[in-house]
C-alpha cells in the first residue's frame, strides 16, 4: 500500500539524520528524493509523443531537399518563395496531427498556461517593442540625429522595400506566420531536442536551427530563437514564446513605418 504524500519523502532534517546513520542509503534517496530527480534530469518530459527520428527526417527534408528546390525551381516566383517555408510547416504539422490529433495539445504545452507565465510573455513582448522608441530617443538625446548617417532623408530609401501593409498581410505576418514558426521550431523541434539532450545543448542547437531555418544568421534572429527556447523552458507552454515573437514582428513594423532614421542600427542587428 503506498504511503501518504506527506510521509512519502523525509524532511530535510530527517534526511540528514538518515544519511548520517546509514550512508549506504544515500543511493536510495538520490533516486527517490524529488529535488535530486529535478536536478539530475536535463529534460522536461521523459518521453515524446512522436518518434525522435521524425525531427531529423523533417529537418533533413527541409534543409537538403525542399529549400534548395524552392530556390532553384521557383526562383522567378518571388511571391511563392515568400510563403514556401510556411507551406512546408503546414504540411509537416498536418501529417503529425492527422496521425494523432491529440498532439495539438502537446505542441502548445506540457501543462496549463499559468497567469505568471502569460505575464512573463507579455512583459518580454512589451520590452522588445519599447526598444525601438528608446533607441530613437537615445539618438535624438545625443544629437546623432543631425548626422548624415542618421538623417531620415538618407535612410528613407532603405525602407522603400517595406511598403505599407494591408490588413490581410498584417494578420499573416503578426499572427499566422509566427504561430507556424513557433509551433514547428519551438513546439516540435526544440522540445524534441530538450528531451534527448542536455538543456544547454538543446538551447544552442534549437537557436541555431531556428536562425538557419529563417535564413538569417543575425543577432536579432538568434536572439528571437534563444528567447523563445528560454520562455518554453520557463513556462513549459508555447504562448509566452508566441507573444514574444508577435511583439518582435510588431517592433519591426514600427521601425520600418515610423523610425527610418534607425535603419543603420536595425539593419546591423537584423
Amino acid at each position: 500500500m503506498p504511503r501518504p504524500l506527506s510521509t512519502q519523502y523525509p524532511s530535510f532534517s530527517q534526511l540528514g539524520l538518515i544519511l548520517t546513520n546509514n550512508p549506504h542509503r544515500m543511493i536510495r534517496y538520490k533516486i527517490t528524493f524529488p529535488v535530486y530527480d529535478f536536478m539530475k534530469s536535463p529534460s522536461i518530459q521523459p518521453n515524446l509523443p512522436w518518434p525522435f527520428k521524425w525531427v531529423w527526417i523533417s529537418l533533413a527534408i527541409y534543409f537538403c531537399i525542399y529549400s534548395p528546390c524552392i530556390h532553384v525551381v521557383f526562383r522567378e516566383l518571388r511571391e511563392f518563395r515568400q510563403i514556401a517555408d510556411e507551406v512546408f510547416f503546414v504540411i509537416t504539422l498536418s501529417v503529425l496531427l492527422v496521425h494523432n490529433p491529440n498532439r495539438f495539445k502537446t505542441f502548445m504545452g506540457e501543462r496549463r498556461l499559468r497567469i505568471g507565465d502569460l505575464a512573463m510573455g507579455i512583459l518580454a513582448g512589451i520590452l522588445v517593442i519599447l526598444i525601438v522608441p528608446i533607441m530613437d530617443w537615445g539618438i535624438r538625446a545625443t544629437g546623432l540625429n543631425q548626422k548624415e548617417f542618421f538623417l531620415d532623408s538618407v535612410n528613407q530609401a532603405l525602407m522603400e522595400r517595406h511598403p505599407p501593409r494591408n490588413l490581410f498581410r498584417i494578420f499573416c505576418e503578426t499572427l499566422f506566420i509566427p504561430c507556424l514558426i513557433q509551433t514547428f521550431f519551438t513546439g516540435f523541434v526544440f522540445r524534441s531536442f530538450l528531451v534527448r539532450m542536455k538543456t544547454l545543448t538543446a538551447v544552442y542547437l534549437g537557436t541555431l536551427v531556428f536562425a538557419v531555418g529563417q535564413f538569417d544568421l543575425d543577432i536579432g534572429t538568434l536572439g528571437l530563437g534563444a528567447v523563445s527556447c528560454g520562455l518554453w523552458i520557463k513556462a513549459r507552454h508555447l504562448v509566452p514564446a508566441l507573444i514574444f515573437h508577435i511583439s518582435s514582428v510588431l517592433a519591426w513594423m514600427l521601425f520600418t513605418q515610423s523610425y527610418p532614421r534607425l535603419a543603420p542600427l536595425i539593419i546591423f542587428l537584423f
